[in-house]
């Protein structure tokens, strides 16, 4: 059974092209008037992308093409969905420095404020 992964964000043509002219690993293989073919080798392998209507995609990927697609989404500031509009998490994805703290920040915070408001009332 297949699974498609896919690139996402209003993608142009010439922003695929720059990304292939600057990676040595991606080759273009077939191009037409909006989409492109291109394969990533790395050692002795390849794998096929394709760029249609705005995104990239990858059919089955492994672990490794896995990667590589999360690397051009980060050149392309864009994100990776799963077929199904899932996110698949198979690498960690940067978070700014408060990114899962809300527990650590927030809560004191919040009980500080509440407490003056209560102070200030009674």
């Amino acid at each position: 059974m297949s699974y498609v992964v896919e690139v996402i964000r209003p993608i142009q043509k010439k922003e695929v092209l720059t990304l292939i002219h600057d990676d040595a690993e991606l080759t273009i293989i077939a191009e037409g008037e909006n989409w492109i073919d291109f394969t990533w080798s790395r050692g002795g392998g390849q794998v096929m992308f394709n760029f249609a209507q705005g995104r990239i995609s990858v059919t089955t990927p492994g672990e490794e093409a896995w990667a590589k697609a999360q690397a051009l989404a980060e050149r392309l500031e864009a994100a990776v969905i799963g077929e199904e509009d899932d996110l698949p998490n198979r690498r960690e994805i940067k978070q700014g420095l408060l990114a899962g703290r809300s527990t650590w920040i927030g809560w004191p915070i919040l009980v500080v404020l509440l407490g003056g408001l209560l102070a200030w009332k009674w």
